[in-house]
């Protein structure tokens, strides 16, 4: 019966890249004026650095140590590809490496000035250039006005390697928390934001609630962190309802995005022997759980009829649907009143 199992996740895995049907066309707040555009992107990385060419690249090992940077992006735009969908004529222009933290952060606040952070957390499955080109779409394609940050953990890159990829998501929540720490205290002019995707949202989570209990142990508030958006979270339902309290404790508000239609997180769940991911869960399995709607936060499904097909087996919704990426533009751009 194990191999039955292992055959069927392996069939539903490997046909990721085949999404069933364009997604529909919402309405965006830009036109692309050209075929190409360029979008830099600042990064932060607890992966080792391989020598590559003609780069430094970032690769899957583990690091004790951050290493801080941009790379310039060249990218081909929806006048040249459909929305949301990553082609073979992109490439990183340039890369560059600050020496610490404080020279980055002081890149970040000059080119930041009266616009907000977007820290950005990737998921399962995702070596660096795979990831600093989704989020570089993701900018690109749903027009954000935002600073986008890249935090790189990690990840093999293989949709075989799911227990090394659990384990550097654990080995890399302190990490993440110490570049988290490090915005909140630079004194930037708007509260950052914070966005994650799959298991990324795993370190994202634990960063949010240590946030809190830091700030307890002060008597102090924490930081600031605005809007919190936890997409498709392959997270168990049960220990996302006992850390959500903590995320909403530190910031202006929390967006779960969630589809019964992603299979991937199926697949994830089947691995887990039934638990539930919080990526996946109906409207009652949420509530069953205690997982319910509040002032600050909320519950967006990506499985409705308005959102249409998207890629990867609908577990890309959150970057690559223009109906979807359209809302997260909104409420990215809506300010909530401070607490």
């Amino acid at each position: 019966m194990m191999w039955r199992f292992v055959f069927l996740c392996w069939i539903v895995l490997s046909s990721v890249g085949c999404a069933a049907g364009l997604p529909k066309v919402a309405d965006l707040s830009c036109v692309p004026e050209s075929d190409t555009a360029q979008v830099d992107l600042f990064f932060v990385t607890d992966r080792g650095i391989a020598a590559g060419a003609p780069e430094v690249l970032p690769d899957s090992s583990r690091s004790d140590r951050l290493t801080y940077g941009m790379v310039r992006l060249d990218l081909p735009t929806t006048r040249k590809r459909s929305f949301g969908t990553i082609t073979s004529d992109f490439k990183i222009a340039s890369l560059i490496t600050y020496k610490d933290s404080a020279d980055f952060l002081q890149e970040v606040k000059a080119r930041a000035r009266n616009r907000s952070v977007l820290l950005y957390t990737h998921g399962f499955n995702e070596d660096f250039q795979e990831s600093a080109f989704r989020v570089g779409y993701f900018y690109l394609d749903g027009c954000l006005k935002t600073i986008p940050i890249l935090f790189s953990w990690p990840s093999k890159g293989s949709m075989f390697a799911h227990s090394y990829d659990l384990d550097s998501a654990s080995f890399a929540r302190g990490a993440y928390f110490n570049l988290l720490r490090s915005i909140l205290d630079s004194h930037l002019s708007r509260p950052v934001d914070l966005m994650a995707h799959s298991m990324g949202n795993w370190i994202v989570l634990e960063a949010l609630n240590r946030l809190k209990m830091e700030g307890e142990v002060r008597g102090k508030p924490a930081g600031r962190v605005g809007t919190v958006i936890l997409a498709s979270p392959d997270v168990d339902v049960d220990v996302f309802r006992t850390l959500l309290p903590g995320a909403l404790g530190v910031s202006d508000r929390v967006v779960l995005m969630t589809s019964r239609k992603d299979k991937l997180l199926l697949v994830s769940r089947l691995f887990a022997l039934g638990g539930a991911r919080a990526g996946q869960a109906t409207g009652a399995e949420l509530m069953n759980h205690g997982i319910v709607a509040s002032r600050n936060f909320s519950v967006f499904r990506m499985d409705s009829a308005e959102v249409g097909n998207c890629p990867a087996l609908g577990h890309r919704c959150a970057t690559a649907n223009p109906y979807v990426v359209n809302y997260e533009k909104r409420i990215l751009e809506q300010r909530q009143p401070q607490k």
